[in-house]
């Protein structure tokens, strides 16, 4: 895991109770993005949920010294994690065709996946301006 992520999701965990699946959507989403596109990972690993946030080792994260410098000041990568753990390992496994799609990870639905994106952020849009 990236320090900024680590630092971006922990923040997110403030805000994100009431909202769990809407937050496993999102990271249906950035998984398949991270994975396929920007090739995090080799192909194929499907993302599998909240358990993937659960007992991370802060000495794997990657650019953690990083964050003291943008913030200047010491993060606590082991309590953020914590918080990431605390939150997202209640997200449960992807639900529903999207979602399953999304987490499955393949390239051949990177089409597909870039369109439901774009789609589903305006009907996000519309929502919160209705």
């Amino acid at each position: 895991m990236l320090g900024r992520d680590v630092y971006d999701l922990a923040a997110v965990t403030r805000q994100a109770e009431d909202r769990l699946p809407l937050l496993r959507e999102v990271l249906c989403f950035k998984a398949y993005f991270d994975r396929v596109e920007e090739g995090r990972d080799t192909l194929p690993v499907p993302f599998v949920g909240g358990t993937e946030f659960a007992r991370r080792d802060a000495s794997r994260v990657v650019g953690a010294d990083d964050l003291g410098l943008l913030a200047q000041d010491h993060v606590d990568i082991p309590s953020l994690l914590r918080s990431i753990e605390a939150t997202y390992g209640r997200i449960g496994k992807p639900t529903g065709d999207a979602e399953t799609r999304l987490a499955a990870c393949r390239f051949d639905d990177v089409h597909w996946a870039r369109t439901r994106y774009a789609e589903r952020a305006a009907e996000l849009r519309a929502a919160a301006s209705a």
